[in-house]
């Protein structure tokens, strides 16, 4: 196996593929989080236009905006939240309008101070004297009747003409605190949770692709079982591949974002399994035991797959129990040390026993009258790979 495609390489480059994938799927969730559960807060954060610069007569119903200002007129309304000013704009044509502006609390101070100066701006007619801004996001709405009697009250207070009344916009800009935005509402505050939990995660997985963490644990798991690279690569050299495994004669190493390999000798007892999930879902996959009490699930796609994979690992390892029955899992778990035995200390002379049967059966003797030249094995569990017994 070449360098260039060593499983080192091969291991690396399904990593990348599959972390920068799950990095896409968490962005395109971030996307649907945006557009579907906090499309207001998002609309807030990403308004870019100036109320105030915008013509009176294009103002609709939930519309957000960057509130900007430098000019107010005295409020006429309240309640327990904030304050009902009226401020300057235009329309359309360039024409003096105005619109009521709802102002929280916390900026009724400095809209105050814009009254004020509103108030000098026209007495001097000085530009220089507009020096103090007011700065909110915030959406707009139709005014409601109550503020329009409101309103109305002001204006005959103020002996205000006929066509300042007319050009008051029928929409009001709501000042809204970013506070407000984030903590309103539990569904908000969990959807900026998920949100940023989403673009983090894709963050992450982004780094961790190109970091390479993975392969220095991938490395580890080839020292720890005294496995060099070369060894490995030799190993795989014209390996099968199933599913995401990579097969060769003593080795499986599997390419997932915790890559391993193992040692096929190490299986005990194995077995292909078919898993019905969520309803009509199926799952395939092979169930190994090994020799130091591992027990690893080997996902596939098909019971073909699984049936495959099993034969595959138990021409490596023939002596090793296949199939999911009582008698073979007795055996595991209450009479595990009889299976080390029977796997690891006696194949030499099963073997012996096997050659015995074959010259007897040329010779024309039963197997059960021919002289053995070892110790007879008790029958062992069922090892049929045509028949697992699930």
């Amino acid at each position: 196996m070449s360098k260039q495609n060593s499983m080192l390489s091969t291991v690396r480059g399904y990593n990348i593929r599959t972390r920068l994938l799950i990095a896409a799927v968490l962005l395109i969730a971030a996307v649907f989080i945006v557009l579907f559960m906090i499309p207001k807060t998002t609309k807030y954060f990403t308004a870019t236009k100036n109320v105030f610069a915008e013509p009176s007569t294009s103002l609709g119903e939930e519309k957000f905006y960057r509130g900007e200002t430098q000019f107010m007129y005295v409020w006429f309304a309240d309640n327990s939240e904030g304050r009902f000013y009226l401020a300057p704009m235009e329309d359309a044509n360039g024409n003096a309008s105005y619109i009521v502006v709802y102002v929280p609390n916390k900026y009724i101070d400095r809209a105050d101070e814009l009254v004020e100066q509103t108030y000098e701006f026209e007495m001097s007619g000085d530009p220089d004297v507009a020096t103090k801004t007011l700065s909110c996001r915030g959406y707009t709405t139709k005014t409601t009747s109550q503020i329009n009697r409101f309103l109305d009250q002001y204006f005959t207070a103020v002996n205000a003409s006929n066509e300042v009344r007319e050009n008051v916009s029928d929409y009001m800009f709501v000042m809204v605190t970013p506070t407000k935005v984030l903590f309103s509402g539990s569904g908000a505050i969990f959807g900026i949770v998920l949100l940023l939990g989403a673009l983090i995660s894709a963050l992450i997985v982004a780094i961790t692709a190109f970091t390479g963490g993975y392969m220095r644990k991938f490395k580890n798991n080839l020292a720890n079982k005294n496995i060099t690279l070369d060894e490995l690569n030799a190993d795989m050299e014209g390996a099968s591949k199933i599913s995401r495994l990579f097969i060769g004669r003593k080795y499986i190493v599997e390419a997932s974002l915790t890559p391993t390999v193992r040692n096929m000798t190490d299986v005990v007892w194995l077995y292909p399994q078919k898993t019905n999930t969520n309803g009509n879902a199926v799952t395939y996959s092979v169930i190994s035991y090994t020799r130091n009490h591992e027990c690893v699930r080997y996902p596939v796609h098909s019971m073909d797959e699984a049936e495959q994979l099993c034969k595959t690992i138990l021409s490596a390892q023939p002596r090793a129990l296949y199939g999911y029955v009582i008698e073979n899992s007795t055996m595991y778990y209450s009479h595990f040390n009889e299976l080390i035995d029977r796997v690891y200390n006696q194949p030499q002379q099963q073997e012996a026993t096997a050659q015995a049967d074959d010259a007897s059966s040329a010779a024309g003797i039963p197997p059960s009258a021919a002289p053995s030249e070892v110790p007879s094995q008790p029958e062992s569990p069922n090892n049929d790979i045509l028949r697992p017994g699930i």
